[in-house]
């Protein structure tokens, strides 16, 4: 089973509408996602898991329990030394996501003027040859 079969089999019987603004994202993305045609980015799966009390593990690779079995209270885990450690790992690694999310968008709006400029530069050469064989043409 595909991840978005999986995915379609959480929807069950709500309306793809209703399942795609629960986690944030358009109609068709969401018809992608179901279809193969996309996998949804790491935000997407989180709002899954969360919004829908699903597994991990189960989501992406189907494996595992499908309904998420790993509940605590983390309030009464807080003065564990451990959790502490692990607290700090985690905000440590958000803020990491965080920051490559931010470069990543970066990336995307250089790639995107790169290309317009690719376009531009296109046509800019298709003029001039078009310019350069209409003056060696014989008349």
């Amino acid at each position: 089973m595909t991840i978005g079969e999986r995915i379609r089999q959480i929807r069950g019987s709500i309306s793809q509408k209703e399942f795609a603004v629960s986690i944030g994202v358009a109609q068709n993305t969401l018809g992608n996602y179901e279809r193969g045609g996309r996998t949804p980015n790491a935000d997407i799966i989180i709002k899954i898991t969360q919004n829908y009390d699903i597994s991990f593990d189960w989501l992406l690779l189907g494996t595992g329990p499908k309904k998420n079995t790993e509940t605590f209270d983390l309030k009464q885990t807080a003065t564990c030394k451990e959790c502490q450690k692990l607290r700090k790992e985690l905000e440590e690694e958000r803020k990491l996501v965080r920051e490559m999310i931010a470069d990543n968008r970066e990336l995307a709006k250089q790639l995107f003027s790169t290309t317009q400029k690719n376009v531009e530069l296109h046509e800019e050469r298709a003029k001039l040859l078009q310019k350069t064989s209409q003056k060696t043409s014989p008349m």
